[in-house]
């Protein structure tokens, strides 16, 4: 129906998982041996299970878009058609270079292996600008050499790609493999996200919800109820302390007059008592 289309897609799969030769097979190649010749184990075990996964959706993408019967009503697919030239033109030249774009970013270790000297002419290029770290490098104390990597690439690309065809090849109601339970239990959980937000939910959202609620008892119980208390108290003592200020001089004036006799017979009293 669109072939050219189909074509080109299927080569874009193959690269971006991949497969031996083609452009993502030897930049994908790179990254994972960096990891691994930089002492990242662990993330280039998370790498190389990725990769599995890259080839694995891009395999079903693929196959339930351009195999199998149509899940599409006859009005919907008799418009189907293939692209202008403005469309299939770009898709022809990305294919090819998906072919042939590998070939600037061959490793050392393979080209002379094969007899190929163009090699590495993406570093060469980069290296007056930046620091290219070569992913073949690889210390002594490795336990992996160069090509038992590229094997375990290989591997990974192949097993996604093939997990995708007998999964997904017969199409969603007749599933090769993944059947029953467990693929319920895959469905149930990409349907649900992986329960991420409901482990979100339980992990942060709730606690905080409840210190919440705890804080805002303490405060209607404690600083409602006793401190309040205090606040009242004092604005009654300054309501009448404020009376006394009446803003009349002579009030003021006999305060005054007042507070010096009463120190003046204080201090007689205590110095007779001293005496």
């Amino acid at each position: 129906m669109i072939p050219v289309t189909a074509v080109t897609f299927l080569v874009a799969t193959l690269a971006i998982s991949g497969f031996p030769l083609l452009s993502g097979f030897f930049s994908k190649d790179e990254i994972l041996a960096s990891l691994y010749s930089g002492g990242h184990t662990f993330f280039w075990a998370a790498g190389l299970f990725t990769a599995v996964l890259t080839a694995f959706y891009m395999t079903r993408l693929y196959v339930l878009t351009f195999e199998g019967a149509a899940r599409m009503d006859y009005k919907t697919k008799s418009r189907v058609h293939e692209s202008p030239a403005v469309m299939t033109v770009p898709l022809v030249v990305l294919a090819v270079l998906s072919v042939i774009g590998g070939l600037l970013g061959v490793p050392e270790f393979i080209g002379e292996s094969v007899g190929f000297h163009y090699t590495g002419l993406i570093e060469k290029f980069l290296s007056s600008s930046v620091v290219v770290h070569h992913g073949a490098e690889y210390a002594s104390s490795h336990h992996f050499g160069h090509w038992t990597l590229v094997g375990f690439s290989v591997l990974a690309a192949f097993a996604g790609i093939l997990g995708g065809v007998l999964v997904y090849y017969r199409g969603r109601e007749k599933t090769a493999i993944v059947s029953g339970q467990a693929a319920d239990a895959v469905h149930r959980g990409s349907f649900n996200k992986w329960y991420v937000d409901e482990i979100y939910e339980a992990v942060f959202v709730s606690p905080f919800n409840y210190i919440s609620g705890l804080s805002s008892d303490f405060d209607r119980s404690v600083i409602d109820r006793s401190l309040d208390g205090l606040s009242d108290f004092v604005r009654n003592i300054s309501r009448r302390l404020s009376a006394l200020q009446s803003g009349l001089l002579r009030y003021y004036a006999a305060a005054m007059v007042g507070g010096v006799v009463v120190i003046i017979v204080l201090l007689f009293i205590y110095g007779s008592a001293a005496s």
